[in-house]
This record gives structure tokens, C-alpha cells and sequence, in this order.
């Protein structure tokens, strides 16, 4: 039976400690000072991390965070697989970072950090409010009284509520499995949605407060935040049905109680979820027409029994983490036997708890609740098992396990029980926080974090390909083909593995190879205009031009304004000795796009073909500025000069471009010098 609504009850002083305000206000402020330097001091070396999986799209690409302001254009990013456009808070908050650091990733970090810090503050307090309204407060509740606690703890903690509510918050803040949602900065999602559904379920703990059983600013606070948690992921539709749990387990005797006192503030909860199902039917990413494959649900069902029953597993062993498990799918129900019946156990026993013992039971709702919407309604294809989901769920096991050993400490009758259970846990939130401080320096090198990742999961193709990725950023292209070739024996039609390799070849100049893996992968994905581009581009490597322009006017036909695509069309119609047509092309697109280095080096190009080496410079000189250590463009500007018979110009770029073929301009420049030359 819920409780009665009361008039929050200050504890009162006991032996050890002085009553009075000073004393209480230590009693709060202490723990939760605490808290946040424990959440500090492991984060503390996560600031220099590395863009990992869609970072480089979701921050160094995003054309949706350039602008802050007027805050309706960072609300209102751009459609598409590389914007915010349904979670426009994340948007507003990427903007912001922007704004403030540029493409200096140690800000965005830290913002990480204050909204982890934030949360652990909210949930902190939020577990302080549903502990002391656990059970009637009557003399000698263990949650409400503080002469249960020895005279040590006394000194600074009020009650057992906040003791029992500081070791989970402790455990959850340092906890390593949190360490995928911090880290990835794609995911701040995570971090957004489960601060302000936080903050939604204490704004209604602390409305209910009211002698009239709702408090007009503290309804309006859990409404926005409800909203704001809306913006930002789509797994936040799961709180108006949280809210409505926890009311009626913690905060009135019936539904009827519900109803009566704050029925319009539920109903001001439910009406924020119109925001992100508005932006979904407008646009989603997640919709997309592998949902419809046959049995796809079904297998990623299956999928999700072994991911959940693991996240379950790493709640208590936190090793080995593991930051992408790939994207294959269990397409046998009897290879997860024993994890279907686990989570079918766990969700029965939830079932009755929230019947019978509702308080007990809304920690198993919120956990089951807050996976539902990926685990189960919308299959997330592109990582069907990811750690970083479970950021929110992890808080209520932590809590649920940390009131267990509280009563169970309390119902001994020896108070220096409570001190063992203090000390257990600042032991164990050591040991969590040692294991998510190493675990960090795993994101600060790719090459680190993709060796460890393809250690631990060998037989799942994505991070093989990740990993050949990181390689070849880090220059070493042989290294990285034998990471592709490795992804293609374990899935022999994985497109972007193909693409990859091909791509690799073709910069170590194997065209025909190159050729072979590229064909593979636009027959995989016919629709795909970038493939086209690439495929177009080693055509013209092998000399083959009118069959690149076949492949780059595909490209463009997909998608008119692509920079690459319009460019290499141009660089090969000059190779057809149509140079009139493509130099016309090319200035309508720099009218729009006037700084953009592809199509100022096809048009510096372009002009060089037509014999206008001197008009060629200017648009050379801004491909130069865009990318000064890309040898190729200095070449290029090199040789407009050298045309243009500014020779000493012309040699200081070669120089510094170093390749043989520079150095054969060189001694061509000598020899004119000397008048021996052409």
C-alpha cells in the first residue's frame, strides 16, 4: 500500500551530532561535494579522446551545429543520417560546443562530464525523495530515523536514506559500463534523455510535496523537463508511463489519488511525447527498409535476450567491455535458451513486484522500460547490442541492489553493520572507478580501442573493418587490407569492407585490384552515388574516361550538387577534350560554393587544360589553405605556376611537395634558368 502524503520530516539530531542547520546542511552538502569529485576524478582523463564510428559525421560534418543562433536554427537542423533532426536538444548542445570550442573535441568532453556529474546530482537526490517515502515514517524507520546509524555516519549522513541513496549514486557515477555513453560522443543522447527524466521523476516527487498534492512550479519543472528529455531521445516516450508508476507507488494511496491530484500534470506528460513522434513521421533514420526483411525481428529478438541478459552480467562483472559488438544478427532460438528464460524470469518477477510490491517493482519497470523502445518496438540495425544503452537502466539496479544490502545491514541490529556497508561499497566504487579510469584511455587512440574491440569479438566482421579504418588513417595501409580481407572472410558480401579495400588499393595505385573490390561493392548497393564516384575515379586512373563519365554522371544524377562527384566529371570531360563544357559547369557550382576545395581543384584543373595556367592559381592557392599537407594540391599549384612562367613560385611549392615527380619540374625550371631547357 503507497503512503499517505505527508509534510517532509527533518531527521532529528542524534548522539555524535549537533541539531541544527548547520549540521544539516553538511549532512547534504558533504555526500554530494563527494559525489561529484569521485564522477570527476574518473572522467578526469577523458578529454582527450578520438572520433569513433558516426562522430566524424554527427560533429566534424554536421552542417546542423554551426549556427547556435537564433536557437530555432540549431532546434531545426537539417534532414538527413548526418543531422540531429529528431533529438534537436542534442543538436542545440553540439551547437553550443561548437560555438564554444570549434572542432576542439577536449569541450564537447566536458560537457560530457557536466551533464554526467548533473544526472548523478539528480539521481542523488531523486533517490533520497523515493527512499524516505518508502515506508510510513514512523518512529524507527530505518530510512527516516538516524539513530539507526552509528555515530561516525551520523556526523555525516542525515538518515539511512540519504547513506543507502549516496553508495548507489556513488557506484552508478563510477560505475566502468557508463564508460561507452561518456566517451562516445555520438551518444550524448544517452546522457541528455536520462539527466531530464532524472530531474522529470524529482519534479514530480517534489510537486507532490504540496499540502494540495501538486505544486504549480515544481509541475512545470517535471513537464519541461519531460519535454526537453522528448528533444533528446526517443526512449524518454517511456516516462510519462515511469511517471505514473513511481506516483503510484511512492506518492499516493490509489489511482484515484493519482488522478485527482496531479491526473492534469500526467497529462501534461504525455502530451511532450507529441514532439519527437511528430519529427519521426516528418523524418526518421531508424525506419528504413531493412525493417522489413523477413524474420528481421524476429532474429533481432533473439539478438537482444543475449545482449540483455550481458549488460546484466556486466551490471556486476563490469569485464570485458566491449565498445562494438558488430552488427550481426541470432537467428537460432536455441543458441540464447538460457538468456530468454532468465529475462523471462526477471520480467515475470517484475510483473508481480510492481502488483505486489510496487516500490521493489518500479526498479525492474525502469530498467525493462527504458531498453524497451531499442530492445524491443525499433530495431536499431547498426548496432543491435551497445553498451552506452544501458546509462539509465544501470541506475536502477544499483539502486535496487544498494536498498537490498542497506536492509539487509539494518535488519542485523548492529549499526556497525552500516559502516561495513559503507565501507563495502566506497571499496567496490573503487574498484569501479580504477577499472572506468584505465577503460578511458582505451578511447584516447583508435588503434587502441579497435585492437581491443576486434581482440575481444574475432569472429564479427564491422570492427575488423573499423579497425583496418584506424590503420590506415595511422598509415599503415598493409596492416589495414589485411583487416578488410579478414572482415570479407567473415562476411563475403559486407559492401563497406569491399569499398574500403578497394579504395586502399586504389591510393597504392592497384587499380586493377581496386577495380575488383569496387564492382563487388556497387553490386551490393547499386543506389549508391558515392560508390559510383569511386568506382568512376579508378576507370579514369586505368584510362578508361568515357566509362568514368558514365559512372560520375550516375553520380550525379543521384545527387546533383555532391563537390566530388562534379568534380572528377569535370577533371575527366577535360580529359575528353571537353574542357569548354566542364569549365562551365564548374563555375555555376562555385557561384554557390565558393570556397569548396574539390571543386577549386577541378576548376584550377580544368583552366590548365585550356591553356589558362595563370587564371588557375587563385582557386589552386584556396585548395592549398583548405588542405596544406595534401601534396597533390601543391602539385597542382606548382605546375599552374610553372605554366604560368612564375618559376620561382612554382619551385617553392614544389619543394615542398618532395615527390619524384616534383623534383623532375624542378630540374626542368633549372634548365630554363641556364636557357637550356624548353
Amino acid at each position: 500500500m503507497a503512503t499517505e502524503h505527508t509534510e517532509p520530516i527533518a531527521p532529528p539530531g542524534g548522539p555524535g551530532i549537533t541539531s541544527g542547520p548547520f549540521s544539516k546542511r553538511r549532512g547534504f552538502w558533504l555526500p554530494a561535494l563527494l559525489l561529484m569529485l569521485a564522477g570527476y576524478l574518473v572522467y578526469s582523463n577523458s578529454f582527450h579522446g578520438t572520433l569513433i564510428l558516426d562522430d566524424l559525421n554527427s560533429i566534424i560534418r554536421n552542417e546542423g551545429i554551426r549556427r547556435l543562433w537564433p536557437l530555432s536554427a540549431a532546434l531545426h537542423p537539417p534532414k538527413g543520417p548526418i543531422s540531429f533532426w529528431t533529438r534537436p536538444i542534442v543538436n542545440v548542445s553540439l551547437a553550443w560546443d561548437y560555438a564554444k570550442s570549434g572542432e576542439n573535441l577536449a569541450g564537447y568532453r566536458r560537457t560530457n562530464l557536466t551533464l554526467h556529474l548533473l544526472a548523478g546530482w539528480a539521481l542523488y537526490l531523486l533517490l533520497i525523495r523515493l527512499l524516505r517515502g518508502g515506508e510510513r515514517r514512523a518512529a524507527g524507520s530505518p530510512w527516516t530515523d538516524p539513530e539507526r546509524l552509528p555515530g561516525s555516519l551520523r556526523a555525516v549522513f542525515l538518515d539511512g536514506a540519504q547513506l543507502a541513496a549516496f553508495v548507489a549514486t556513488l557506484l552508478w557515477l563510477v560505475h566502468p559500463l557508463n564508460t561507452a555513453a561518456m566517451n562516445y560522443l555520438s551518444q550524448r543522447a544517452e546522457l541528455l534523455m536520462t539527466l531530464f527524466l532524472f530531474v522529470t521523476l524529482y519534479a514530480l516527487c517534489r510537486s507532490a510535496d504540496s499540502v494540495a498534492g501538486h505544486d504549480v512550479a515544481w509541475s512545470a519543472v517535471a513537464a519541461f523537463g519531460c519535454l526537453l528529455g522528448m528533444g533528446s531521445k526517443e526512449t524518454m516516450l517511456v516516462a510519462p508511463i515511469l511517471a505514473l508508476l513511481l506516483d503510484r507507488a511512492f506518492l499516493a494511496a490509489s489511482w484515484r489519488d493519482v488522478l485527482r491530484l496531479r491526473g492534469w500534470l500526467h497529462g501534461m506528460l504525455w502530451l511532450t511525447a507529441l514532439w519527437p513522434v511528430s519529427r519521426h513521421l516528418s523524418y526518421s533514420p531508424h525506419v528504413t527498409p531493412e525493417l522489413l526483411a523477413p524474420g528481421m525481428r524476429w532474429h533481432y529478438l533473439l539478438t537482444q535476450c543475449w545482449g540483455v541478459a550481458r549488460m546484466i552480467r556486466l551490471a556486476f562483472w563490469p569485464q570485458p567491455l566491449v565498445f562494438f559488438y558488430g552488427m550481426d544478427l541470432i537467428d537460432n532460438p536455441l543458441a540464447v535458451l538460457p538468456q530468454a528464460l532468465l529475462l523471462a524470469a526477471l520480467a515475470g518477477a517484475t510483473l508481480w513486484a510492481v502488483a505486489r510490491h510496487p516500490r521493489a517493482g518500479f526498479a525492474g519497470a525502469f530498467f525493462f522500460g527504458v531498453l524497451a523502445p531499442s530492445s524491443t518496438f525499433v530495431p536499431i540495425l547498426g548496432q543491435p547490442v551497445a553498451e552506452h544503452r544501458m546509462y539509465a537502466p544501470l541506475a536502477a539496479l544499483v539502486a535496487l541492489v544498494s536498498a537490498g544490502a542497506f536492509l539487509a545491514a539494518v535488519r542485523t541490529r548492529r549499526k556497525e553493520d552500516l559502516s561495513l556497508y559503507l565501507a563495502a561499497g566506497l571499496i567496490l566504487a573503487a574498484g569501479f572507478g580504477w577499472a572506468a579510469h584505465r577503460r578511458n584511455a582505451d578511447y584516447r587512440d583508435p588503434l587502441v580501442l579497435w585492437a581491443d574491440t576486434v581482440r575481444k569479438v574475432p569472429g564479427s566482421p564491422e570492427p575488423h573493418n573499423d579497425y583496418g579504418n584506424a590503420l590506415r588513417e595511422a598509415g599503415r595501409p598493409a596492416e589495414a587490407a589485411e583487416q578488410y580481407r579478414q572482415a570479407l572472410r567473415l562476411k563475403p558480401d559486407y559492401m563497406n569492407a569491399h569499398n574500403n579495400l578497394g579504395t586502399l588499393l586504389a591510393g597504392l595505385g592497384r587499380y586493377e585490384e581496386s577495380e575488383e573490390h569496387l564492382r563487388e561493392a556497387l553490386r551490393l548497393k547499386p543506389d549508391s552515388p558515392q560508390l559510383e564516384v569511386n568506382l568512376g575515379m579508378v576507370c579514369a586512373s586505368l584510362g578508361r574516361n568515357e566509362e568514368a563519365r558514365a559512372h560520375f554522371e550516375s553520380a550525379l544524377a543521384r545527387m546533383p550538387g555532391n563537390p566530388q562527384a562534379l568534380a572528377q566529371w569535370a577533371m575527366t570531360l577535360a580529359d575528353l577534350g571537353r574542357a569548354g563544357e566542364a569549365l562551365e559547369r564548374l563555375q555555376a557550382a562555385l557561384a554557390a560554393r565558393p570556397d569548396d576545395p574539390e571543386l577549386n581543384n577541378a576548376l584550377g584543373v580544368t583552366l590548365c587544360r585550356l591553356g589558362r595556367p595563370a587564371e588557375a592559381a587563385d582557386p589552386l592557392r584556396k585548395v592549398v589553405a583548405a588542405f596544406p599537407g595534401k601534396g597533390r594540391a601543391r602539385f597542382n599549384l606548382g605546375r599552374a605556376l610553372f605554366d604560368a612562367g612564375r618559376l620561382e613560385e612554382a619551385e617553392a611549392e614544389f619543394l615542398r611537395v618532395g615527390s619524384p615527380e616534383a623534383r623532375r619540374y624542378i630540374e626542368k625550371i633549372e634548365q630554363r634558368r641556364a636557357g637550356g631547357g624548353p
